[in-house]
């Protein structure tokens, strides 16, 4: 899709780690591209918490959730340093017209994200604490395999365990056990600030059926 769309890119960046990108209730003007680094989509609880909604890579679109409401409902929070591609909506829609092809691709884009929410949603109910942590870990080794392959299979973790906690909708306690359990079976090596991924495979078995 950056092919089609460079000519009306902005490069903004670097954000600087906890940086916000946007902010809840600010005006929906454009999408967004993680160029490098990784973005976290935060939620705002009335009590004054916070719930984690997603984690963004390089190479990855965010800033959809809203599109509809045109009003953010969500914090992008940089995560490490991070640089990102803004794609103006105004120039984008216009764009669009002229190229069926990025309309096709965009909505693609959006449609996945949206697969993706319901899938977590569903999981979160029916599957179990670790298997929801071992769908996770598989998750950040498809998105980030050429890293993860490149660098003996770490991964350095932008985000904290609190975080991947409130994303998977378990306690952090709850988190640190199974981790620990996966690394006494030889499937990974949990250190605080990164995941080792000793066997890719086996961290797909027995993950229950819902």
């Amino acid at each position: 899709m950056i092919r089609y769309i460079y000519p009306i890119l902005v490069f903004r960046g670097p954000f600087k780690k906890d940086e916000a990108i946007y902010r809840k209730g600010h005006l929906v003007r454009s999408i967004f591209v993680v160029r490098s680094g990784a973005v976290k989509i935060n939620k705002t609880l009335d009590w004054g918490a916070y719930d984690v909604d997603g984690f963004y890579y390089s190479g990855d679109m965010f800033g959809l959730d809203s599109l509809d409401d045109r009003i953010q409902g969500y914090d992008a929070i940089a995560l490490e340093e991070t640089e990102i591609c803004e794609i103006p909506l105004t120039q984008f829609e216009k764009l669009s017209t002229s190229i069926p092809k990025l309309q096709q691709l965009f909505v693609s884009e959006l449609v996945n994200q949206i697969r993706q929410k319901t899938d977590r949603l569903y999981n979160e109910r029916h599957l179990t604490a670790e298997d929801r942590v071992r769908l996770f870990l598989k998750e950040i080794f498809e998105r980030n395999r050429e890293q993860i392959n490149s660098s003996n299979g770490k991964f350095p973790l932008p985000m904290t365990k609190i975080d991947i906690a409130l994303y998977l909708g378990i306690r952090p306690e709850s988190l640190s056990r199974i981790l620990t359990r996966l690394q006494s079976r030889g499937v990974i090596q949990n250190s605080p600030r990164y995941i080792e991924f000793c066997n890719a495979k086996k961290l797909m078995l027995s993950i229950a059926k819902p």
